[in-house]
């Protein structure tokens, strides 16, 4: 009798996992998170507070120039300051000067940086006065990548400025953004 029942059973039929909607807007934001970072390259580290600093690219050298002609006495300093959970690997970080730039994942600076202690502090100089974001993460196993799980959502810690997290997808530039004129800092916390 069992036998019987266990033969008579239809084939099952494969089953649509759906997926929620924040999982989608976790994987967007994921997305923009990867772009962003993932353009950053080791030979553009600007400086630390270590001491340790390089030299800009030239296509960085062109576009702060302009600023530095104006006079050395109108640039800016901005100190950026990690919270990371573990140490191991490297943080990414990207500095943008605009939504359109912000959106497109084209930063105006980029900054790769050892993660070798629980806080990282960044300085970046020669900065005209203006309103910047920053999207940044900790490459974790230092593969230059911002890991994600099989539907998208980061693996590994990453923050915006002003201690924004968007909700479904990267927070706005507006949301993200800070005014620096001569001296400033942030503070960003990995989640």
């Amino acid at each position: 009798m069992l036998l019987g029942s266990i033969l008579s059973k239809p084939e099952m039929e494969p089953v649509m996992k759906k997926v929620p909607a924040t999982n989608i807007m976790l994987c967007l934001a994921a997305v923009g998170l990867i772009a962003g970072c993932e353009s950053v390259g080791r030979d553009k580290t600007i400086a630390d507070t270590t001491g340790d600093s390089a030299e800009a690219l030239p296509s960085e050298q062109a576009e702060t120039s302009a600023p530095q002609e104006a006079g050395q006495d109108g640039s800016s300093t901005l100190s950026v300051s990690f919270m990371l959970g573990e140490t191991g690997g490297d943080v990414l970080v990207s500095l943008f000067a605009d939504q359109e730039s912000w959106e497109a994942n084209d930063a105006l600076r980029g900054i790769t940086r050892a993660a070798d202690s629980a806080r990282i502090d960044i300085s970046i100089e020669d900065l005209p006065p203006g309103t910047y974001a920053i999207k940044a993460f900790h490459d974790v196993n230092g593969n230059g990548e911002l890991d994600t799980n099989l539907v998208g959502i980061p693996t590994e810690p990453y923050g915006f400025s002003n201690g924004q997290a968007g909700r479904f997808g990267p927070p706005s530039f507006q949301a993200a953004s800070f005014e620096l004129e001569g001296e400033g800092s942030q503070e960003i916390s990995m989640k």
